[in-house]
């Protein structure tokens, strides 16, 4: 029936039925153009007769026409010939013919010599055939006097002569009559017959036609029943428009039509295989590709296949697992492959067993033997022939959910516990806490650390906090536990002591521990820790209220200098409470302008007069009053409000002075804090622009504890701000951890004297000796010193006697308001001291 093709699909021919059904209707197709074409061939051929015919016999009636003129027109050309009097005829007649002014006659002229010297033999030859006489003697007298006498110039011969030819002419004129008549009577004939043909022929032409149609017609209707039908039929089969599962028509019939209708039944049969591989190879391609290993099994519980990722899970050939197998033998070959003891093999064909009779889809893990974890889902089919079940290895998922579930309870720098861990340890402890014992929380803030953080970077700090955590765990027992609970914090729980003695040793160990110096890629870093004590159940029964109220003994320790620890105390709460409510107030405070400055004069020990003043921040509460620094600028420092307070505090200060005499400077001080988290730099240069201050007359006091930290960027600041014309001070000399180096890293203007040392120089040789040492010492560098704190005239007598350059304390005057500095210049412009040393009004 066919031949496969090159692509591998198979050809068919045409059968031999619908080859001779065709041939037969081109046949009679064939037949009737062949007739239409003859018939009109005969058509156009008596159409062609006919008109020439009738042609001929037209020229014949033109002929006679041109006969009967000629001699009219002679005699005209003669008559206007014979008046101009030339000779010979011919020459004198074409020149007269010239001269002739009327186009009219020349036409007439010439025409008619042409028709008597052309037409004359030609008439001659049709008329000398008829027996008449005269005729002939017509045409001889033509040709014998006629047209000689005009050649000659004779006129009169020749009007004599055509004279004579007129008469003979119209003595036949009746004969020219009789020819018309007749050549009349030939072409109506003619006419006649060319219609008669011309009908028969398009008649047949019409009939030829109507048959040509006819056997058309009966050629596609036979055509359309044995072959067209048939065909659009299984057309219809091929295109799917015949409803599922129906039979191939026509295979009965033993024709043709039977033939193509048992090779289209092949070619679907073949066509469903070829589709039913293609499925097979998507599903094996799309099994082979997932991420699940299959096996699938029949309703009797063998296995039907398994794609390869199942056997890379398990490490399978194929040709260990063949269809056939049951579920206990293909569960066996994990066993042989020592992936999974015989209880565990045994524990996973209960459980599938278990899902096939549930009938629903199933989920259980299994951990193999080199530690792996399977995840193993059973679902049964649809129909009920059989279950598939998928392997999913998900080990690396439940190692990143370990993991996850690890860094959710510890820190990930340091590895210890976090403070969900820690709180969960802390609950525990004081649940099996015995008889006899306590509990004690122990909460833990380094001090200086974010000093190392700013100067070293956070690269730096992290790496202290990481060797601070083992320092910490050194000093453990292995029923306490420890960890970070964020920053620079951390809390340790100490299980199973009887003392709160056992507490501080462990807290002295710590605070110890901690305060020895760090190396830290080459650098020497020194820091301290505070640790804040609650012992249990005692201060509290809940890990909540222990963390909380070691918090608060944490506060109190750093408030009493650092680097020491406290135990918790009942009221402890209520000054925490004071505290967040003064932190409250503070934050409104600068919001509302509850803050004000107070001025301190600073006068010179050689004149005794004032040189400068010191703007002293006070806060004017709206509850409390009137409230010194040192009760809450500590809180500021520590909750950073002392950058937004600091640039105020620059601002007005600048402000004020500029309404002072010129050469009277205003000290501002300045904070660690605004250093560390503020822009120091620009809010000075800041405040000097917007007010228009000299900045020669600006003195910018810093403390020892900024220059400890020995963060380069703090000097660049202090270099720039000295650059720009400030004065830079160094406060609170002699307090902290005073330096020389601190004077040699940094060009000072002025050295203050803490009021400490300034105090006792009247009972203390020590205090005096250092402050005739400063004082010296200041002299040699060019660096003026101001005393703080003089109180007493002999305490201004000693300062004066040792070289200080300055003084500045109540024996002078207390800080002054705005309002009390106006009314000081007014009262006495030029500012000096008595003897006593008070300002002389």
């Amino acid at each position: 029936m066919g031949s496969p093709t090159q692509d591998g699909r198979r050809g068919f021919a045409l059968p031999g039925s619908i080859a001779k059904l065709t041939a037969v209707f081109n046949t009679f197709a064939v037949i009737g153009i062949v007739a239409m074409a003859f018939v009109t061939v005969l058509s156009i051929d008596a159409v062609r007769i006919g008109g020439a015919m009738y042609e001929r016999i037209a020229s014949s009636k033109d002929l006679v026409a041109d006969i009967m003129p000629p001699p009219l027109f002679v005699v005209e050309a003669y008559q206007e010939a014979s008046n101009l009097a030339y000779a010979p005829f011919d020459e004198g007649l074409d020149r007269g013919i010239v001269r002739l002014r009327d186009l009219h006659a020349q036409y007439v002229a010439r025409h008619a010599y042409w028709t008597a010297s052309t037409i004359s033999a030609d008439v001659k030859r049709k008329l000398t055939v008829d027996s008449d006489r005269e005729a002939r003697r017509f045409w001889s007298e033509v040709d014998d006097d006629f047209l000689p006498a005009l050649r000659s110039g004779d006129r009169a011969g020749a009007l004599a002569s055509f004279k004579r030819m007129s008469d003979a002419f119209r003595a036949h004129r009746q004969l020219v009559t009789e020819i018309v008549a007749d050549a009349n009577q030939l072409a109506k004939s003619v006419e006649e017959t060319a219609e008669r043909q011309q009908k028969w022929f398009l008649s047949v032409m019409a009939g030829t036609l109507v048959l040509g149609l006819c056997l058309a017609i009966f050629a596609l209707r036979t055509m359309q029943a044995r072959v067209t039908r048939p065909l659009a039929t299984l057309a219809d089969f091929m295109n799917g428009r015949v409803g599922d599962g129906a039979r191939v028509p026509f295979l009965e019939r033993d024709d043709e039509i039977g033939a193509v209708a048992n090779a289209v039944d092949s070619f679907g049969a073949d066509v469903e295989q070829r589709v039913l591989e293609a499925k097979n190879a998507q599903l094996d391609g799309a099994l082979n590709n997932i991420v699940q290993g299959v096996e699938m099994y029949d309703a009797a519980g063998k296995l039907v296949l398994c794609n390869a990722r199942y056997l890379e899970i398990y490490g399978h050939s194929e040709e260990q697992l063949v269809a056939g197998l049951d579920l206990d033998q293909v569960v066996a070959l994990r066993v042989g492959a020592g992936l999974l003891t015989d209880e565990a093999a045994e524990s996973i064909v209960v459980k599938v067993r278990r899902a096939r009779s549930e009938a629903d889809l199933r989920t259980f893990q299994c951990r193999l033997s080199d530690d792996r974890c399977i995840s193993i889902s059973v679902q049964m089919m649809r129909d009920g022939r059989g279950f598939v079940a998928t392997h999913q290895d998900v080990s690396e998922q439940r190692r990143s959910e370990a993991r996850i579930a690890y860094l959710a309870h510890h820190d990930a720098l340091t590895g210890l516990p976090n403070r969900i861990r820690l709180t969960e340890e802390l609950e525990k402890a004081l649940a099996y806490v015995r008889r006899g014992e306590v509990v004690a929380v122990h909460m833990i803030d380094l001090d200086h650390f974010k000093s190392v953080n700013d100067s070293l970077g956070h690269q730096a700090g992290d790496k202290l906090l990481g060797l601070v955590a083992e320092r910490l765990r050194s000093e453990l027992r292995e029923t306490d536990r420890i960890g970070r609970m964020g920053g620079d914090e951390f809390a340790i729980v100490e299980r199973m002591i009887c003392e709160p003695s056992d507490a501080a040793a462990l807290a002295a160990r710590i605070t110890r521990v901690i305060g020895e110096p760090f190396d830290i890629d080459g650098h020497r870093i020194v820091i301290g820790a505070s640790v804040g004590i609650a012992v249990g159940p005692q201060d509290g029964a809940s890990s909540e209220a222990l963390m909380h109220n070691a918090d608060l003994a944490l506060y109190r320790a750093k408030a009493d200098g650092r680097g020491k620890f406290h135990f918790f105390e009942a009221g402890m709460d209520a000054q925490m409470q004071a505290r967040a409510s003064l932190e409250r107030d503070l934050r409104r405070a600068l919001a509302k302008s509850e803050f004000e400055l107070h001025y301190q004069p600073i006068v010179n020990v050689r004149t005794s007069e004032i040189c400068g003043f010191e703007a002293l921040l006070r806060w004017r509460h709206p509850e409390k009053g009137l409230i010194r620094p040192d009760h809450f600028i500590p809180l500021a420092e520590e909750t950073r409000l002392i950058v937004p307070i600091g640039e105020w505090v620059l601002r007005e200060a600048c402000a004020t002075a500029t309404g002072w005499p010129k050469h009277l400077n205003i000290a501002v001080n300045l904070s660690a804090v605004q250093f560390h988290h503020g822009s120091v730099r620009e809010a000075v240069t800041g405040a000097v622009a917007a007010t228009g201050l000299d900045p020669a007359r600006l003195e910018l006091e810093i403390t020892e504890s900024l220059l400890l930290e020995g963060d380069e960027r703090t000097l660049d600041t202090l270099h720039h701000l000295r650059a720009i014309g400030a004065q830079i001070t160094m406060d609170d000399f002699g307090t902290g951890y005073s330096s020389l180096s601190y004077l040699q890293s940094f060009p000072f203007d002025k050295i203050k004297i803490d009021k400490s040392f300034v105090q006792r120089i009247d009972g203390d040789a020590k205090s005096l000796k250092i402050v005739r040492a400063v004082a010296t010492l200041a002299n040699g560098l060019g660096i003026r010193t101001t005393a703080e704190g003089v109180e007493s005239v002999e305490q201004l007598a000693a300062i004066r006697s040792e070289g200080c350059t300055e003084i500045q304390g109540f024996l002078m005057s207390k800080p002054l308001t705005i309002a009390e500095v106006e009314q000081l210049f007014r009262m006495r412009p030029t500012l000096d001291m008595t003897s006593k040393g008070e300002i002389a009004a």
